[in-house]
């Protein structure tokens, strides 16, 4: 047997060297540099094909992952067979959404298949029934980074099927159960959603989902420590529930690890009713469990969460609206005046000072309603009442507001409005299942009237209740301000002359009431019905599209021509807890903007005045 020489190896060129080795050397470190390159392109926020992101390790994968597992739990399955009922039914609406949204599902049925949570997304979808070893792996894969969304009484009762109580839920969802809702024909029915929230992303604020009778009981939920409410369960007229009665639908959490959550208390049983509004929030829960960062056109100017309008139907005893004007001026705010024209020429003196400090609109030449009427009866009362109006009001007016008397009107009465040229009109509370304005939709309406829906209770609705103790009514007053500012919604307080003498209980209660409105004006904008449509308009010429880059996002904004737009904000949703995001024009000679928090998971991203054009920016996290 010869021996190699060894001074025959040292003198080989270094490839030969390698011997067989080469070829792995030479793929490995094309791999090492492709994952390093694609590493950092995802730092900078570089989009990476959905196939591709998951095939890589997780560090490196998208935020916004569109994989899903969904627990298909034997125990609750034998529960359900064995009180006659059917888990596939609540399981269905599951699959039909995620396959319809284009999810990548995978079902599990054993504890060991939920392996790590490694930043997925768990679906526990109403497992009422869980035995030890499910609870033990759920908590281990929400340990392991993953997120979880729990719905109505998942973990209550154990494999025997014995009641446990509320403790693992609460646990799991930082959501304390407070009972059920009562099933009643008066009950709360309606699922009524915070607006610009993190599980709220695509509809109005205050939009009003009907769940249904026949379902399992409604549950009612509370945050516990930093966790958010974002839906209550409410009644048709989202008559606001005492404190310690608060019908929480929604819970949102993150913990101090970064690990989020979502608990629904209502069962999959109830999409059926409106699933084109359920939809919606199935998916932007699951975009903030995916952590998916947006940038949406905020619905009120200069980072305001709500809007506020204090009218008044001046009508009999005309006179006491002046009472109601002083306490306006005191707090320095301008507020709506609905004129009953008839009576308004009784008292021009009234309506040349109201019109001084606020808007006089009108209400009306005779107290009786528009609806129904004859289209040429309705244009020749529209005219009579402006005539009646015309001397008393100033000449340079430049928005006319209605209100129809009784609040009776039709599709007849908003086109005539229109083209007479009025700006807005205050209708009633069926005009709109959300609390936002609206465009009114009548053929040759177009978008000149804006519609402002008043879904707060007005006076007469407070005083049918037989309270006539001022502090009570202010603080319903109170509860209906904290519900419009939690919503995101315009609010709008309606009284009537006749009932506001000085002295009685509605004024002194209202007078308690704008100081508390004063005293958030840095969150709830305080705006006359004029302001607040000519608002609606000037934000209609505003876009605002968003893109998840990864590690970043961006968003376009534009302003279509026309005079500039003062007040744009943006609501950014944040993918880390108390993280405020930078933004920064994506091209030079973007106007600087101000980033402000509004809660852990939001950011208001203010703009002063924008002229007509094409902006872009930035987002960093």
């Amino acid at each position: 047997m010869s021996m190699e020489d060894p001074t025959e190896f040292e003198t080989r060129p270094g490839y030969r060297r390698m011997g067989i080795y080469l070829p792995a050397l030479v793929v490995g470190g094309l791999a090492m540099l492709a994952l390093v390159y694609l590493l950092a392109m995802r730092t900078l926020g570089w989009p990476v094909p959905d196939r591709l992101d998951t095939a890589l390790p997780p560090f490196v994968q998208s935020e916004g992952s569109r994989d899903v597992v969904l627990f298909v739990s034997p125990t609750t399955q034998r529960y359900f067979t064995g009180v006659g009922g059917n888990y596939e039914v609540l399981l269905s609406p599951w699959r039909k959404h995620l396959s319809a949204q284009r999810w990548r599902v995978t079902e599990a049925s054993t504890p060991e298949a939920l392996s790590k949570g490694d930043g997925r997304i768990l679906i526990v979808p109403s497992a009422v029934a869980l035995s030890p070893q499910e609870r033990s792996a759920i908590e281990a894969f929400k340990a392991d980074g993953g997120s979880v969304l729990l719905t109505w009484a998942s973990g209550t009762r154990d494999d025997a099927n014995q009641w446990t109580g509320w403790e693992w839920l609460e646990r799991m969802g930082q959501a304390r159960v407070n009972g059920e809702v009562a099933k009643a024909e008066d009950a709360p029915g309606f699922l009524v959603l915070d607006g610009e929230s993190p599980v709220n992303r695509q509809q109005a604020a205050g939009m009003r989902i009907w769940l249904g009778a026949n379902h399992e009981p409604l549950l009612r939920l509370m945050p516990i420590n930093d966790a958010q409410l974002a839906g209550r369960f409410m009644d048709w007229a989202r008559t606001p529930a005492p404190a310690d009665l608060a019908n929480g639908a929604i819970v949102l959490s993150e913990d101090e690890r970064g690990v989020r959550s979502v608990v629904l208390g209502f069962s999959e049983s109830t999409w059926e009713y409106q699933p084109h509004r359920i939809g919606p929030v199935i998916e932007d829960a699951l975009a903030f469990l995916g952590r998916r960062p947006e940038a949406m056109l905020a619905n009120w100017p200069e980072g305001h969460r709500a809007a506020q309008i204090v009218e008044m139907d001046t009508e009999d005893q005309f006179s006491n609206a002046l009472h109601l004007a002083s306490l306006m001026d005191n707090i320095g705010y301008r507020g709506t005046f609905y004129v009953l024209t008839s009576m308004g020429m009784q008292f021009p003196d009234v309506v040349k000072t109201l019109a001084r400090s606020h808007e006089v609109a009108f209400h009306g030449e005779v107290h009786t309603s528009f609806k129904d009427l004859p289209e040429a009866t309705q244009r020749q009362r529209l005219e009579t009442m402006q005539a009646q109006l015309a001397t008393a009001l100033p000449s340079d007016q430049t928005t006319m507001g209605f209100r129809a008397p009784t609040e009776g009107y039709d599709g007849t009465t908003e086109r005539l409005l229109a083209e007479k040229g009025f700006t807005h009109h205050l209708a009633d509370p069926h005009r709109s299942d959300a609390r936002l304005p609206l465009f009114a939709a009548e053929e040759g309406v177009g978008k000149q009237l804006v519609v402002l829906p008043r879904t707060q209770r007005d006076d007469i609705n407070l005083l049918s209740e037989g309270t006539t103790d001022a502090v009570v009514l202010a603080q319903r007053l109170g509860d209906e301000l904290a519900l419009a500012e939690s919503q995101g919604a315009l609010g709008i307080l309606s009284v009537h002359t006749q009932n506001f003498a000085p002295g009685s209980p509605l004024a002194s209660a209202v007078s308690i009431y704008l100081h508390q409105l004063a005293s958030r004006r840095e969150t709830v904008w305080l705006a006359s019905a004029g302001e607040v449509a000519e608002w609606w308009r000037d934000r209609d010429r505003v876009r605002v599209v968003s893109r998840d880059l990864g590690l970043r996002a961006e968003f376009d904004l534009s302003v279509t021509s026309g005079e500039p737009v003062d007040g744009v904000s943006v609501v950014v949703m944040l993918p880390r807890k108390n993280v405020l995001p930078t933004v920064r024009g994506a091209k030079t000679g973007m106007p600087p903007v101000e980033v402000t928090p509004i809660d852990p998971y939001r950011a208001s991203v203010r703009f002063g005045e924008l002229p007509a054009g094409n902006y872009h920016y930035q987002i960093t996290f």
